[in-house]
Formats: structure tokens, C-alpha cells, sequence
């Protein structure tokens, strides 16, 4: 509970600075913490219970219990197959079941961290060819783009720190 200049009691989520202006701050679902800054105390209280209505009603908890699994499937069937070839759509399935399903498949799509992106690409180029492995990170990055585009995560999963490692051809060691 903050207070103000005075010590008064404001309530949750609001506070006074030096200068006199009330500063609202809530936590939202994401974790994110938005704050916002107003000359009079009312208009702050407005703005806070707005903010915390909205996030509370806004997102659908369904969407956020979905799995890996069934958002690869509604991707793959709704969004990318009108816009793709049917040999393209097989490959996206093929790199789906055979890279991304067995390590992701039944977690939820919020839970996904990159380290979990990680492994699955580590995974993969330990039985595949550096090329699949490249297909597959590109698959996994559209799947988890698609899914912060439509507001079931954040941010998407696979960021740059998400890295194929680079296999030395044999070229490479046979010149050695």
C-alpha cells in the first residue's frame, strides 16, 4: 500500500512521488509491471482499476493452456497451409514430428523457454545433417512467431541466443 506526501494511505498500487504527482503501478499476467504518472489522484485510481479490468478479461485462458502440439496443428492446418505448397506442408509436418514434437510436443506454449529450444536443435544435430537441423530451427521459429502474433505468448521462444552448432564437414577433416 503506498501513501502519500502526507502519509495518508492511497491503496494498492498507487503512491505519491516528491514532486506530487500519483504514480499507478500494477502487475499484469505476463509479469510485466506498467506504471503511469497523473496530477490528480482520481485519474489515477480511473486508469489502475481500467488496466487491471482489461488484463484481467482481455486474455482467454484456454488459449493460454494450449500445448505445443495442438497450436503446431492449428498453425500448420489454419495459417500456413492456404499459403503454402502441399511438398512444403509435408516438410513443415516432417520437421515438426520428427525435431520439435518428441522434446516440446506436450508442453504448453507458454512454458517453452529458449533453453528448451535449445535442446531440441541439439538433439536434432546429433541425428541429423546440419541442414535439417537449420530446416527445423526455421520451423520452430515460425511456429513460436505465429503464437506471439496471435497473443499466446509474449515473446517468441526462439531468440538469437537459440543457436545451431556449427559440424565440421568432412572436408574439413580430412584436410586436418
Amino acid at each position: 500500500m503506498g501513501k502519500d506526501l502526507r502519509g495518508k494511505e492511497l491503496g494498492k498500487g498507487l503512491r505519491q512521488r516528491i514532486d506530487g504527482k500519483y504514480i499507478a503501478r500494477y502487475s499484469c499476467r505476463n509479469g510485466k509491471r506498467p506504471e503511469k504518472a497523473f496530477e490528480k489522484l482520481g485519474s489515477a485510481r480511473i486508469w489502475l482499476e481500467e488496466q487491471r479490468y482489461l488484463d484481467k478479461n482481455n486474455e482467454q485462458a484456454p488459449v493460454s493452456a494450449m500445448t505445443v502440439d495442438e497450436w503446431e496443428s492449428y498453425w500448420i492446418d489454419n495459417i500456413k497451409k492456404p499459403s503454402i505448397r502441399e511438398t512444403t506442408y509435408r516438410g513443415y509436418c516432417n520437421r515438426y514430428k520428427c525435431g520439435i514434437k518428441p522434446l516440446l510436443g506436450n508442453m504448453l506454449v507458454a512454458d517453452v523457454k529458449p533453453l528448451d529450444c535449445q535442446a531440441v536443435l541439439n538433439d536434432v544435430i546429433r541425428k541429423h545433417s546440419q541442414g535439417t537441423a537449420e530446416q527445423v530451427r526455421i520451423c520452430m521459429q515460425q511456429i513460436f512467431t505465429a503464437a506471439a502474433e496471435n497473443g499466446l505468448i509474449s515473446v517468441s521462444p526462439v531468440t538469437r541466443s537459440v543457436k545451431l552448432k556449427r559440424v565440421r564437414s568432412r572436408r574439413d577433416v580430412c584436410s586436418l
